[in-house]
């Protein structure tokens, strides 16, 4: 099984880059969109990331992951949007290859980050540093 961090890697890069598309795509999975629509209004998205995204940002986010497929929406007047995650959409774009590049921040593996800060420990799935 794939870490959290390594599939966000891959997301980032099969996105072009766009971090704001991958870190809203996270906030909606924490929440388990890809088992149901979710009410949630932009900015609690936005709160849900630490503010690191605007409101605004998330707003542009969700209409990226919209046009990729990756995210349905269910609008109604005067009520919060309702997000579902289509958790094919994701496998599917995953499958994809990655573009060809020597180096893919995230993905690959750069020994002079083990020299500047020596050995860095494995982690359960849980995120937590394994003891050995």
């Amino acid at each position: 099984m794939r870490l959290d961090s390594e599939i966000f890697c891959q997301l980032i890069d099969h996105l072009n880059g766009n971090y704001n598309a991958t870190a809203v795509l996270f906030a909606l999975l924490s929440q388990q969109a890809d088992l149901t629509f979710i009410a949630i209004s932009h900015r609690e998205l936005a709160t849900k990331l630490g503010d690191r995204v605007a409101h605004r940002t998330v707003l542009r986010a969700i209409k990226t992951l919209q046009a990729a497929g990756l995210i349905e929406l269910k609008e109604h007047p005067q009520t919060t949007t309702r997000y579902r995650v289509d958790g094919d959409a994701l496998r599917a774009l995953l499958a994809q290859p990655a573009a060809s590049a020597n180096v893919i921040p995230g993905i690959t593996p750069l020994p002079a980050l083990s020299r500047i800060f020596g050995e860095v420990p494995s982690m359960n799935q849980e995120g937590v540093v394994d003891e050995q």
